[in-house]
């Protein structure tokens, strides 16, 4: 029977929109609700709800490359239970067809009779199988169709979404599964990757050196990258530069060969250079094997700058975060920097996002603390208002370099005026790590800040100074200028600068320093660890207590016995001066001249008893008796007990 051209019409028109209509990469997984051979109902909650998911259409007649893929998936379901993988295996045929073809379902695999509609919803009523990849909240990976070659895909697809989700044991296991399959050198150069994310770099050293050694030239390239990288690992960035520059010789588009060059020409300082190789590395051209090699380099672009080009940085974030959305990096790396750029609404949406993927990440805590603040103070345009008119007054002082006066009680230099502490910020310190996190600098100075103040110490608005910062213009070599830090300290009428800086990797460091801006002496100096997974809020916590120690012992709070009333006693200390409930006072009495030769040497000081505070106002404090009674009085001298 001849058929018409209309009919031909028709038909390419079906297709064509059938086509078009297909699920992309990007968009979220079409909605099902469909019965599995277990007798469970089986819907695309199931794959919203985990990180990694398949969506596996296929046929048990005439497609034995679609139950070699079953068996393929199932087995590796099957050999790791306690992964949070789901596979959705649709069927064409009806339940007990199914049930007879496939008897084991469950777990982390469910076998559902797919109708006509949903095949027609996923583009699979003619080419099987049909494979869909999902990650966070449903969000279509990659869409594969046909069997063979395309087996072969979805499981290097498999392998390489588990060694994003940094499950480098599982995604060895997957990748083995597709050498078997056939996947050739990717299978085998993905499985030397798995080895050398999980620390085994000799073991890694060996599959990429079996690599270099094929005569299949892509095969040597891919060996040849993955040595370069494993070498870098290693610490042998030379080594590493030359391997690297090897490839690019031969194949000058390789996003992971120009990403090492990258790496390490960053650790040698050549951050120009870098940037170079950051750029070929992340052009739309550029020939990668992997997504998450993609995905690592745009995150090495906005690392590198961040701080040159925040826009270009943004960009690079969010590509890296489509090739890889289930790094914590690229995500929380987006929300810092949008944070430093003024937009704190997303930075708190897109923070959350990454939280979704790692719960328990401290720093993420931070920043998320951070977002809110900086939410929480644009809405407030009053105190917008009361910033601008300071940050003027405050920026033409240090143009004038005219310090602010100390405010202390009128006729009095015993009692001591309101310490303030100014905390200038964290500086990042050695190479920008390209692989790493952002943000440490700017929460651990949020964070040290709130630490401070729930101790009763008087800290210097962050609003304020940042905006004076901003307004000033000053360069970071001109903030790590102590001459700086001190002008910067008295404008704000400070008695002590905080100033530290940050330095993360493999020696990870936090250091902070407290100098004096009367005498320009260092009050403290202190620095500890920062690890893999910093916890900036302890590590503010313990520079905190240093503060506060060091605050004791070298500025002990002096006042007065401002009024006494039966049993208590009324200072003229509060809570501007530092003083909270449980603090205790010395009580002196007149101070005794010692003499000898008829010269004055020195003021012997008598301790008549001792106070503890009760109560705490905000420029007075209630004290009670904790030491032998006396007859207090009016204007007698106290001074913190140390």
């Amino acid at each position: 029977m001849r058929i018409k051209p209309v009919t031909l019409i028709l038909a390419s028109l079906f297709l064509a929109q059938a086509a078009w209509a297909a699920p992309k990469k990007g968009e979220t997984i079409p909605p099902f609700s469909l019965v599995s051979t277990a007798g469970g109902k089986v819907t695309q909650k199931a794959l919203e709800d985990t990180d990694l998911g398949i969506v596996y259409l296929f046929s048990t007649q005439d497609c034995p490359v679609c139950l070699t893929g079953i068996q393929q998936l199932r087995e590796i379901a099957a050999k790791h239970p306690q992964d949070n993988l789901r596979v959705i295996a649709m069927g064409k045929q009806d339940l007990d067809t199914l049930k007879k073809a496939l008897p084991v379902a469950g777990g982390n695999i469910q076998v559902v009779a797919a109708d006509a509609g949903t095949l027609a919803l996923y583009n699979a009523q003619y080419v099987l199988p049909t494979t869909y990849v999902t990650g966070p909240r449903g969000e279509i990976l990659s869409a594969m169709q046909g069997g063979g070659a395309s087996t072969q895909a979805v499981l290097v697809t498999l392998a390489e979404k588990q060694l994003q989700r940094k499950k480098p044991a599982i995604a060895k296991d997957v990748f083995e599964s597709a050498e078997k399959a056939g996947g050739g050198s990717l299978a085998q150069a993905g499985k030397g990757y798995s080895l050398l994310k999980d620390g085994k770099l000799d073991e890694a050293e060996k599959v990429f050196t079996a690599l270099l050694s094929s005569k299949d030239k892509e095969a040597a390239l891919r060996g040849r990258e993955g040595l370069a990288e494993t070498l870098l690992a290693k610490g042998q960035a030379d080594a590493a530069l030359k391997e690297a520059d090897a490839v690019i010789a031969l194949a000058p588009k390789r996003v992971a060969a120009n990403l090492i060059r990258a790496r390490a020409l960053n650790q040698q300082g050549d951050n120009a250079k870098a940037e170079h190789s950051l750029a070929v590395a992340t052009k739309e051209d550029a020939d990668g094997d992997f997504s998450f090699q993609k995905a690592d380099a745009a995150l090495a672009q906005g690392n590198l700058l961040r701080k040159k080009e925040p826009k270009i940085a943004l960009a690079s974030f969010k590509t890296a975060m489509k090739e890889n959305p289930h790094s914590v990096e690229a995500v929380s790396n987006l929300g810092a920097l949008m944070t430093e750029t003024g937009d704190p609404k997303q930075a708190l949406e897109t923070l959350r996002k990454a939280q979704a993927l790692d719960p328990g990440d401290k720093l993420l805590h931070g920043l998320m603390r951070q977002a809110q603040e900086a939410m929480a103070q644009k809405q407030d345009l009053e105190r917008q208002r009361y910033i601008d008119e300071t940050v003027k007054d405050l920026a033409a002082r240090f143009k004038e370099q005219k310090a602010r006066q100390a405010q202390a009680p009128a006729g009095d230099d015993w009692t001591t005026p309101p310490l303030v502490v100014s905390v200038l910020g964290f500086r990042e310190e050695g190479p920008v790590s390209l692989s790493g996190r952002i943000g440490m600098e700017g929460v651990l100075q949020h964070e040290l800040q709130g630490a401070l103040a729930a101790k009763g110490i008087q800290v210097v608005d962050r609003a304020l100074l940042d905006k004076l910062l901003a307004e000033l213009r000053l360069g970071s070599s001109e903030l790590a200028d102590p001459d700086t830090q001190l002008k910067l300290g008295r404008i704000l009428a400070a008695r002590l600068t905080a100033v530290g800086s940050v330095r993360q990797g493999d020696n990870g460091q936090a250091s902070l320093r407290l100098i004096d801006t009367e005498t320009t002496g260092i009050a403290l100096s202190t620095s500890d660890k920062v690890g893999g997974n910093p916890d900036p809020a302890a590590l503010a916590g313990k520079m905190a207590d240093a503060v506060a120690q060091a605050l004791r012992d070298k500025y002990p709070v002096k006042g007065r016995i401002a009024m006494v009333e039966g049993d208590k006693v009324i200072l003229n200390l509060g809570k501007k001066h530092g003083v909270a409930a449980g603090q205790q006072f010395n009580v002196l009495g007149k101070p005794e001249p010692v003499e000898l030769n008829g010269k004055i040497l020195g003021y012997k000081e008598s301790r008549l008893g001792q106070l503890q505070v009760t109560e705490v106002q905000d420029g007075l404090s209630y004290a009670k008796v904790v030491g032998q009674p006396g007859a207090w009085e009016k204007n007698q001298r106290v001074i913190q007990a140390q």
